[in-house]
């Protein structure tokens, strides 16, 4: 039964999917990436909305506890991009922690677009870690822009 649930919003998530590049130094990438909002980059990120972002990945090794990590790269600077919810296992929407290798996972991950971010071209590097080795289970990048509402 888990299977077919499994298989169920596999597919589902396929045909909602955002583009996405893997990142480099052969980090693992997610099965499938969803933007809310987005299909084909650039992405558009809204002033005064929530990027909302499910990512679902399948865990190479064995994790105890999970940690999110985004760096921003615009107008030639990588910014490390703070989130305030450091424990991905709370926001996993599928799987749980701890996860075996060979575990599949879904993250749900919402970032403010906040109306004093400057209207700018940006690639977001998001990357999930391993709590304690920061081992990368998967890493994904996206590019965009924010826009006026």
């Amino acid at each position: 039964m888990l299977r077919i649930a499994l298989f169920f919003a596999l597919c589902v998530a396929s045909a909602l999917a955002t583009d996405f590049r893997t990142c480099s130094n052969a980090r693992p990438g997610p099965d499938t990436v969803v933007v809310s909002g987005c299909e084909s980059l650039p992405c558009d990120f809204v002033h005064g909305t929530d990027l909302v972002n499910e990512v679902t990945f399948t865990s190479g090794i064995d994790a105890d506890n999970l940690t999110p990590k985004v760096y921003v790269t615009t107008l030639g600077l990588v910014i490390d991009y703070p989130l305030p919810n450091q424990d991905v296992c709370a926001d996993l929407i599928f799987g749980g922690c701890p996860l075996v290798a060979g575990d599949v996972a879904t993250y749900k991950l919402t970032m403010p677009i906040l109306n004093e971010y400057p209207l700018v071209s940006m690639t977001i590097e998001f990357s999930i870690l391993d709590g304690i080795t920061s081992e990368t289970l998967t890493c994904f990048e996206v590019d965009g822009q924010v826009v006026n509402a």
